[in-house]
């Protein structure tokens, strides 16, 4: 018996190859976890690319029932009346014209709303039926790879913009965001449509680069001159982000555009606009359905003059944006 009981005593591991055995197992864990992070990664831009998808294919199903595609907004009226805080102005987005295509009817019957391009009506969120309706977490909504629902600032809920020609720069937006925790439960998104560099409006430059959705918009396809394989549709946001968590949010039934002069950017704090979690690349929706990724860091500006150099890819972007500018650029600074 005492002899069987050394030879058990022989076979264990002392605390040294304890020790050893734990270091190898922590190395591998290192090793792996890049791959691990970098399959996840994968995985969400495929699906972010299919939600991308799926809501250009509900565009092109609105507009073959209407033979328009859904308007960027419904802002103030005339499309120059600064905002966005009247109480007659709906300030409904695109993404809720497109609800009944999405599978999501129920949410869109049950909204109590003036859709109607030429009219007028309340703000949304000051409809008690509205604002239940905002509340749902539409899934098809939201890249995976960020979570706006940790937006530390607050969620917009109001957003106007358009250019005017009475000076050089001629730029204007405003929006109206709902703070924590008043909008605590309000459904997001992470895509917009796309409004060219800078809307609609009257300034020579920006009417240039106006995009398919603009205030009260009823753009068709066959209003895209440029061709819908070479026109933006909806692409994803980042209002600004700090440590790796979102600053503000979208709410989807606002969800609106964001407009191109800013450029296509990897997640910055200080920067709103075309942004993605995507390592060097935020993903559109074109015009004809197709999702194809844009690399970050080379488009932008900080939006005071001058402008970005005529060779710079920023320019390469406005065509992109642009329905109608006829621009020829060579897209390889962008999507290549």
């Amino acid at each position: 018996m005492i002899q069987f009981l050394k030879a058990r005593r022989g076979l264990g591991f002392t605390l040294i190859e304890l020790l050893v055995v734990i270091a190898i197992i922590a190395v591998l864990i290192g090793l792996l976890l890049p791959a691990v992070q970098k399959i996840r990664e994968a995985a969400n831009r495929i699906t972010c690319a299919n939600n991308l998808k799926q809501i250009g294919l509900a565009a092109h199903h609105y507009h073959s029932a209407n033979n328009t595609l859904p308007p960027g907004w419904l802002g103030p009226i005339p499309n120059d009346t600064k905002g966005p805080y009247g109480k007659d102005i709906q300030f409904v987005g695109n993404l809720v014209y497109l609800l009944p295509y999405l599978e999501h009817e129920n949410i869109y019957k049950n909204l109590q709303v003036n859709l109607d391009v030429k009219s007028l009506g309340p703000n949304w969120w000051t409809n008690q039926a509205n604002w239940t309706m905002a509340q749902t977490r539409i899934k098809g909504f939201l890249c995976p790879s960020t979570n706006p629902y940790q937006a530390t600032k607050g969620t917009v809920v109001a957003f106007h913009s358009y250019h005017y020609a009475t000076n050089e720069a001629g730029l204007y937006a405003d929006s109206r965001a709902f703070e924590p925790p008043q909008d605590a439960t309000l459904g997001r998104t992470s895509y917009v449509g796309v409004a060219g560099a800078a809307a609609r409006g009257s300034h020579p430059l920006w009417s240039r680069y106006e995009g398919i959705f603009t205030n009260r918009s009823q753009t068709r396809l066959s209003d895209i001159l440029d061709g819908t394989s070479k026109t933006l549709m909806f692409g994803e946001v980042l209002l600004g982000l700090d440590n790796g968590v979102p600053i503000s949010s979208i709410a989807w039934m606002e969800a609106t555009i964001a407009r191109t002069l800013a450029g296509v950017h990897p997640p910055d704090p200080r920067v709103s606009g075309f942004s993605s979690m995507h390592p060097g690349i935020v993903q559109f929706c074109f015009a004809d359905g197709a999702v194809r990724p844009l690399k970050t860091g080379n488009s932008d500006w900080s939006g005071t003059l001058p402008l970005p150099p005529e060779s710079s890819a920023w320019w390469v972007l406005q065509e992109l944006a642009g329905m109608r500018d006829g621009g020829v650029r060579d897209t390889a600074p962008l999507v290549d």
